[in-house]
């Protein structure tokens, strides 16, 4: 379960070929660590943004809109 502040956000199913050794304990502790970033990712993508208000701190790019890249002009024109 990926979860902030014990509210989830979203799951996690990983399975194993068949034959292949159980999920360790290194597995499991890396999963764990991951959890709340994952879950964070998540909610940011699942929560409106409002572009007119609010704190700005939902949508894919923290409520901020990524800076445009400035063209460049063709030389030898």
């Amino acid at each position: 379960m990926l979860r902030i502040g014990g509210r989830p956000w979203g799951s996690v199913s990983l399975f194993r070929m068949r034959g292949a050794p159980a999920f360790g304990q290194d597995d499991v502790a890396l999963l764990a660590e991951l959890s709340e970033p994952l879950a964070d990712r998540l909610r940011r993508f699942a929560t409106p943004h409002n572009p007119h208000g609010g704190n700005g701190q939902h949508g894919p790019h923290g409520g901020k809109r990524p800076a445009r890249r400035k063209r460049r002009g063709r030389r030898g024109r």
